[in-house]
């Protein structure tokens, strides 16, 4: 029995090693839900971290678009999401929603939630949130919009109005520079330091 179980957790981790060599846009979400199933930590960890790198591209996949909803919700709320902007987690998000209407609308506002809605701009807002006929017919997500209005419209009570939602993803905020020190003839900075919040250094 021992020895069974053994060599079965050495073929899932073979498994796992193989699948960590594997992963691509189009596979990283499976591999990721079936390395949590297997309990297999460092595959889960090495997919979920491919899938934030590259999710611009995960999101173009049908595997995205077959995801349930708490999976999405999942990947939402994640600040690693590798993006240029916030209004391509709506656009995500839109077409996950497009992809099964009829089933999807029912959870809307949750998901509406975890999009940063007060940090897109106002035109994005109008043009593209205020204007879809879902969001219209859901209070909660009426009330979404409202507060990314309010955020824009009031920006002197904006320390009273922060949120999960005004603070940003990692990668849409760029990369911080740290300019320091002054060399004898005070000619300018003698060090540049660069941070990345998203690769941590």
């Amino acid at each position: 029995g021992t020895a069974c179980l053994l060599q079965l957790s050495e073929v899932v981790e073979a498994c796992c090693a193989f699948l960590k060599k594997q992963l691509h846009p189009s596979n990283c979400i499976g591999i990721c839900l079936f390395a949590d199933t297997q309990g297999c930590f460092s595959l889960k960890t090495a997919a979920h971290n491919y899938t934030t790198e590259h999710f611009m591209e995960v999101i173009r996949n049908q595997e995205f678009l077959l995801l349930p909803a708490d999976e999405v919700a999942k990947l939402l709320s994640s600040d690693d999401l590798n993006v240029p902007s916030e209004e391509m987690i709506f656009q995500a998000l839109m077409s996950w929603i497009g992809h099964d209407v009829t089933n999807r609308k029912k959870g809307i506002s949750k998901l509406l939630g975890l999009v940063k809605l007060p940090l897109l701009s106002p035109s994005f807002i109008a043009d593209h949130i205020e204007t879809e006929v879902l969001f219209r017919e859901d209070r909660g997500c009426q009330e979404l919009i409202m507060e990314a209005m309010k955020y824009h419209l009031l920006p002197e009570r904006r320390p009273m109005l922060q949120s999960v939602r005004t603070r940003p993803r990692k990668s849409t905020v760029g990369v911080l520079f740290a300019v320091g020190g002054m060399d004898a003839n005070k000619s300018g900075a003698t060090s540049i330091e660069q941070y990345d919040l998203r690769a941590n250094k």
